[in-house]
């Protein structure tokens, strides 16, 4: 009986697998959905009525015995399978579909027959947070899928990152969708993963749509039911007139991760997006001279000199000096690094205390981002306002990984910092065997002193020196006997 079942529940795989191959049902309604084809999503809608015959033949709804598979599989690739509650690969249902095409009538008429208003798609968002979003944003959607019942539209419901439709609509400035959410009782205090509240995310005062003045005002009009301080109202439009915010919106979009909004805020278009795997591996493009407009020098000049409209460049930097490409390195978000350096970002900008992006990287160990940089040629051995290396940094917080690929691209490994401690020093200090067998393993030497006059095995623990000593005897005793032959 056991093989029975399983050569059903094969049979069952090889049939999904052929529904996939071919264009499915669920795809056909999605598509009349996209066009606004109301007749056809209706006609397809109505069809799956005949569903429940089929369910009221079977034993029971879950049943696999050979009547009810046949049934079942009769019905696999059939129109009248499809029902409001339908879902693609993505976990999309015909509700997203409408809500993020903008189809108002058919999302009226999705749940009037019962679509689901608060369905998740894979990626925690609701239709209402896909109305919300930049490029789908439709304030006539939006309210009807919030007017619709005010009672079972959650408008609070977070997604992955833990956003609700009102931080999006705030963080790409729609005004009319912000108030609608305001009016019908969405909480502005409400914090997303991030611990950031709807306000705090209002990074695009640019918009088309709203002045930043105007997007506090909103803010400040709902305030009146959602107990928003005046403070922080006129804390926000106080520093919306500094010059210096247009960066940290930039920045702190970097630190994030949203490549949208980044690209959005720098105004790269998918004109420049196309490019982006004919652009050559360096951070400036090499012309034939400064001002060359040649075929293949003029694409390049125009795409490099490009100024967005609120004056963001690529290599902006704020007040401590932190550039895109410093944000995007410390964060490790190796997508963003690629993306900025191939639209010219200076792999070797400084910050206030003279670290350029490798340095950040190797702190915090993002090892694809080093790659990255390493790819683009980053030096290595650059020291900070401490004296620290990228390869002093890595091995001060214990970062193998990190370390062993400075040294595959020929970091030095006997540099010092300020204090005189050089990459072994720190490994010995912080008790990591594995970092003081890899440098030594790579010429690091074990008689440098620091400005204590300590060498490294001066500064190990009584309890580490023990462990380490064997190490450097071995691999010191190792070298004489090389240095004799």
């Amino acid at each position: 009986e056991s093989d029975r079942l399983y050569d059903k529940l094969l049979l069952r795989q090889r049939m999904n697998l052929l529904s996939q191959m071919a264009t499915t049902p669920i795809d056909c309604l999605f598509k009349h959905i996209a066009s606004g084809n109301q007749e056809e999503v209706e006609r397809l809608l109505s069809q799956g009525d005949s569903d429940k015959d089929t369910v009221q033949k079977m034993c029971h709804p879950l049943c696999y015995c050979d009547k009810c598979e046949k049934l079942v599989s009769g019905k696999l690739n059939d129109p009248s399978i499809i029902t409001p509650f339908s879902r693609d690969d993505r976990g999309y249902t015909p509700l997203h579909i409408a809500a993020i095409c903008g189809q108002t009538p058919l999302v009226d008429l999705l749940v009037a027959k019962g679509a689901i208003v608060n369905a998740t798609d894979y990626h925690g968002s609701t239709p209402l947070h896909l109305a919300c979003q930049k490029g789908y944003q439709n304030v006539t959607c939006v309210k009807a899928l919030v007017y619709y019942d005010v009672h079972s539209c959650r408008l609070d419901i977070g997604n992955e990152k833990g956003d609700t439709p009102l931080h999006i609509a705030a963080r790409w400035g729609y005004q009319g969708i912000i108030e609608v959410l305001l009016q019908n009782g969405a909480n502005p205090n409400t914090q997303n993963r991030m611990k950031e509240t709807s306000l705090q995310c209002a990074l695009n005062s640019k918009s088309p749509l709203r002045s930043p003045q105007h997007s506090t005002e909103t803010f400040s009009r709902g305030s009146s039911v959602s107990s928003l301080s005046s403070a922080s109202i006129d804390t926000r439009q106080d520093e919306a007139k500094n010059s210096y915010k247009e960066v940290e919106k930039l920045l702190r979009a970097v630190a994030d991760g949203d490549l949208e909004m980044v690209r959005y805020l720098l105004e790269w278009t998918e004109e420049d997006l196309e490019d982006e795997d004919d652009t050559v591996s360096t951070s400036k493009p090499e012309f034939c001279h400064p001002l060359c407009q040649c075929s293949k020098c003029g694409p390049a000049q125009k795409k490099f000199a490009r100024v967005p409209a609120n004056g963001l460049g690529v290599n902006v930097s704020n007040q401590d000096g932190f550039t895109p490409l410093h944000m995007a390195a410390l964060h490790g978000h190796s997508d963003l690094v690629s993306l900025l350096l191939k639209h010219g970002a200076s792999i070797s900008a400084k910050n206030a205390e003279h670290a350029v992006p490798l340095h950040l990287a190797c702190q915090k160990g993002h090892s694809q981002v080093v790659e990255c940089l390493m790819d683009y040629n980053a030096k290595q051995n650059k020291k900070d306002a401490y004296g620290n290396t990228p390869l002093i940094y890595a091995c001060l917080n214990g970062h193998y990984e990190t370390t062993a690929l400075l040294l595959q691209h020929g970091a030095s490994v006997n540099l010092s910092n300020a204090k005189g401690n050089t990459a072994l020093h720190e490994a010995v200090i912080g008790k990591n065997e594995a970092l003081v067998d890899l440098l030594l393993q790579n010429g690091a030497m074990t008689h440098i002193r620091n400005e204590r006059n300590c060498t490294p095995a001066d500064c190990a623990e009584p309890v580490s020196a023990e462990s380490l000593l064997p190490t450097f005897h071995f691999l010191n005793f190792h070298r004489c006997n090389v240095t004799q032959m």
